[in-house]
């Protein structure tokens, strides 16, 4: 009787071990080249390519000098299944001392996990980009509920440009927290193209600079956005941002030359409201005590 007994203990606790080696997080290293090089090759990654199902580490760690400006069609493995445990993550150390541009050759891309980032102190530019009018860089941001952690701490900032296309099917939500010292300049709507409401977060104390421009897709941005520390600074009018609460404990800035956004919205909390370009009409209940600029 004791050695069956011992014996299923020692299984379960086998089967434990098992899936714990499975899921446990591995920083993956780029060891690949410069201009041009497919990320979704094991062998820029020494050997083993990163799966965003178990939480790996995409690492850029400057092995490679200088900058580095990678190209995505297809292939990495988990890049429709990620969750905000195991969530692939794009690092840049401070020894990452080049630009990291990423971008498609392609009109489409297939998807590729966007879950959460880390920028280090010191570290260069990292950039979602595709310059042409003919190419798509799509980028995956699910399941619903997920909370992806987007945090720089460098003096160069973090870039989404307009030819960048999100997903999360489903009809997932995720929320995007803007967390760091460095700042954020997303020129992107940043809604989904299938899926449902982006949330936005930011903590600061870096500042995201918006400025909405690209592909208009159907979905929009979530209520609240809040805003706990730095700056959300709309460097143009936004289409789907109107009847949203603003939890403001910080600062929401307007810096639009020439453009116009009407907030009805409830705007609460200490922050304040600034003004630098443009025409922005609150028409909402608003309660927020940190003055207007």
């Amino acid at each position: 009787w004791w050695s069956q007994v011992t014996f299923a203990i020692a299984f379960v606790l086998c089967g434990l071990c098992t899936t714990s080696l499975v899921f446990a997080q591995t920083t993956r290293t780029w060891t690949g080249a410069g201009d041009g090089t497919n990320i979704a090759s094991a062998a820029n990654w020494g050997g083993i390519l990163p799966v965003s199902n178990d939480g790996d580490v995409a690492q850029f760690d400057g092995v490679v000098a200088g900058d580095l400006k990678l190209s995505y069609v297809s292939g990495l493995p988990g890049t429709d299944n990620d969750t905000d445990t195991n969530a692939l993550t794009w690092a840049l150390t401070a020894n990452q001392t080049g630009s990291v541009t990423i971008t498609t050759p392609f009109g489409l891309s297939a998807y590729l996990v966007m879950g959460n980032i880390h920028v280090a102190a010191g570290a260069g530019a990292l950039t979602f980009e595709d310059p042409l009018s003919s190419k798509t860089l799509q980028l995956m941001a699910r399941p619903t509920g997920a909370i992806h952690d987007w945090i720089n701490e460098s003096t160069n900032p973090v870039t989404v440009t307009p030819r960048v296309r999100w997903y999360s099917q489903g009809g997932a939500h995720w929320t995007n927290r803007f967390s760091g010292a460095g700042d954020w300049q997303i020129n992107n709507y940043f809604v989904t193209h299938e899926g449902w409401n982006t949330f936005i977060v930011v903590n600061g104390p870096g500042t995201v600079y918006w400025n909405p421009s690209g592909a208009l897709d159907i979905y929009t941005i979530g209520s609240p956005i809040t805003i706990n520390g730095g700056n959300l600074i709309l460097q143009n009018a936004h289409p789907r941002i109107s009847d949203q609460q603003i939890l403001n404990g910080a600062r929401f800035g307007f810096d639009a030359p020439g453009a116009a956004q009407t907030l009805s919205g409830t705007i609460t909390g200490p922050g304040e409201i600034r003004v630098s370009n443009g025409t922005l009409t609150l028409s909402g209940a608003n309660t927020y005590t940190g003055g207007t600029v």
